[in-house]
């Protein structure tokens, strides 16, 4: 794509020889999918799941084994589908790892995201745009020695997150891959495994991280050099800045111009919040309060402040921290 690292990262194996493990595959997804049912409230929340996927039309189904061999001559291969708990909610994650699909793969770049480093270093560029008619050239106005010694005038910006519903879901998988594409789901009401095929990006698929974060490149590159739009991206989420006068324009056309290329965007009132001069993205609260005053704030939000003070307070009743612990 030219807008990622180039890196090369061959596949562990031939596409052939991943055919010729169909029939070893098959044999080990029942006893792997029945440790999915060791957990009966995770795997009825992933069951149902996947049920309103079929409804919505991302996954095909149920399949029976003879189903499949029919259909494939005998050499597909299946993946397991599990749930993660995510505070309250399970999602569902498809393992293509275990049968050795994503091992397949072969990758010519890196993926190289942003976060909230680069929401603030757009905001900061922004709210400092002025500098422009000092020095005329930004690279040279960021290296400037005189820098500090700017007082401004800084612009007075606002910000919100725009945020794809279920962005894996609204990009399909390539139709030759579907041998490829069998999910495996355990049905708690029958004890039994039934097959599923996607016909989605499935979450799980290295492929799937990297052909998404393709499109979500072009979509920031589409929002900000044709229509002007300023915004950051971290997979789905994008973050927008704007000047006080031009918020309610750049919402409208952001929207516009989603709904023109066929995205879905969240819409409910919780995640379509109007631009503020205080937002939360990517799990941080940013504050533009002081815009005028050149100052961009940050702050973590006061459910993980919450989780952070918990943590701490468990930690300091232990005897000794797990390694994964340790790690967070």
């Amino acid at each position: 794509s030219g807008q990622f690292p180039a890196k090369l990262k061959p596949a562990m194996i031939s596409v052939q020889q991943l055919r010729d493990s169909a029939v070893w595959a098959k044999k080990m997804i029942q006893t792997s999918c029945k440790r999915v049912g060791s957990d009966a409230e995770v795997a009825q929340a992933v069951y149902d799941e996947t049920v309103q996927q079929l409804a919505d039309g991302w996954v095909k189904g149920p399949f029976s084994e003879k189903d499949l061999d029919l259909k494939y001559g005998g050499c597909w291969i299946p993946s397991k589908r599990f749930g993660v708990r995510q505070g309250q909610k399970v999602r569902a994650v498809d393992d293509f790892s275990e049968f050795l699909v994503n091992a397949s793969v072969t990758s010519t770049e890196r993926l190289q995201l942003f976060g909230i480093d680069e929401v603030i270093n757009t905001a900061r560029t922004f709210l400092g745009s002025n500098l422009l008619e000092v020095n005329g050239d930004f690279t040279e106005a960021w290296g400037s020695p005189g820098l500090s010694a700017f007082q401004g005038p800084w612009r007075s910006l606002q910000g919100r997150a725009l945020d794809l519903k279920a962005a894996y879901k609204q990009l399909a998988r390539h139709p030759k891959d579907s041998w490829a594409s069998i999910l495996a789901v355990w049905n708690p009401a029958n004890s039994k495994v039934e097959f599923y095929e996607s016909v989605t990006l499935p979450f799980g698929s290295v492929c799937a991280v990297m052909a998404f974060n393709r499109v979500a490149r072009a979509l920031r590159l589409i929002m900000s050099e044709l229509f002007m739009i300023v915004n950051t991206n971290f997979f789905d989420d994008f973050c927008q800045l704007e000047e006080d006068q031009l918020c309610s324009s750049s919402w409208e056309t952001a929207e516009m111009v989603m709904k023109l290329l066929g995205w879905k965007i969240s819409m409910s009132d919780d995640k379509r919040l109007p631009f503020s001069v205080e937002f939360q993205m990517l799990g941080a609260v940013i504050d533009l309060s002081r815009s005028r005053q050149g100052v961009v704030q940050v702050r973590n939000k006061a459910s993980r402040m919450e989780d952070i003070g918990a943590m701490v307070k468990d930690l300091c009743n232990r005897d000794s921290i797990p390694l994964s612990t340790d790690r967070k």
